[in-house]
């Protein structure tokens, strides 16, 4: 159903051996936006990605044609320059997946990015790295065709209706600081959904709006960190952050916490550890 203008019909799977698993195995990860259901509009139900490129390649896809392209100018770049080059020389509307500096790199928890600030856990920017696949860029002109446009129509009044009945998208907990003015001003806007979901589009005090998940915004809470006073962009900005290198807000999230509780405790310091501890709170 992506593609087909169906509620809450936007997501895409990733699918594959994963690294993030032990033993290796296959897992997947989940995608929203609007990557999926380009790639749908394109003619495309799905794309199996074998081997490794002999060169840094990225994958063009448009109507119902796909070929392999020279990533060599987009080697080392961080995602919104991806996304940047990419529209330069397909369009403002053109979607697309890509990685980071971790992808590249093969960190094994990196994740692959798409537009939209979305992303898709398990290892999968690892993956792209090591298949030297630095992104996919699609463009789609074409309407996927549903038997009954009728009833779907009328699935998609019922499925708005009943979704009026709470709000999932949750501000993360601030611990009393509201002078960050966090608050829920949107939905998701995913391809073609009005539906509620944990996806939102958020303002914080100084006018930044931005399309974030409750989850995300809770990887560098710095008050956590006994910095009350850093600015609500430092809590806004930190999964935007993660992004652009691809690396995965759980993960980030749990190494901070513990590299916190480390220095606080006194065993870890930063002569050994070669990072900033004191600095952790900070942008």
């Amino acid at each position: 159903l992506v593609g087909t203008g169906a509620q809450g019909a936007t997501r895409m799977s990733v699918i594959g051996k994963s690294p993030m698993t032990l033993p290796e195995g296959f897992c997947y990860g989940n995608i929203g936006g609007f990557v999926g259901a380009e790639l749908k509009k394109a003619g495309f139900d799905g794309l199996v990605i074998e081997g490794k490129a002999k060169r840094l390649v990225y994958v063009r896809i448009s109507d119902n044609k796909a070929e392999i392209c020279d990533a060599s100018s987009l080697w080392g770049k961080k995602v919104s320059e991806v996304a940047q080059t990419l529209k330069e020389v397909y369009g403002e509307k053109v979607r697309f997946i890509t990685t980071g500096v971790a992808g590249e790199r093969m960190v094994r928890t990196a994740v692959a990015v798409a537009d939209h600030e979305s992303a898709a856990t398990g290892g999968w920017g690892a993956v792209m790295g090591s298949k030297n696949l630095k992104a996919i860029a699609i463009n789609g002109s074409q309407a996927p065709q549903v038997a009954e446009p009728n009833k779907l129509k009328e699935l998609n009044r019922y499925t708005v209706e009943i979704a009026k009945r709470f709000r999932l998208a949750i501000p993360p907990m601030l611990m009393g600081r509201k002078d960050l003015g966090l608050e829920v001003i949107g939905k998701g806007q995913c391809h073609q959904c009005g539906l509620e979901c944990i996806r939102g589009k958020y303002r914080i005090s100084t006018g930044q709006e931005g399309y974030r998940k409750c989850q995300s915004m809770e990887v560098y809470l710095p008050f956590t960190y006994g910095r009350p006073e850093e600015p609500p962009e430092t809590l806004f900005n930190a999964p935007v952050l993660c992004n652009e290198y691809s690396i995965c807000t759980w993960e980030v999230r749990t190494i901070v916490d513990w590299l916190y509780a480390c220095y606080r405790s006194g065993s870890l310091g930063e002569e050994e550890t070669g990072l900033p501890l004191s600095k952790i709170g900070l942008m």
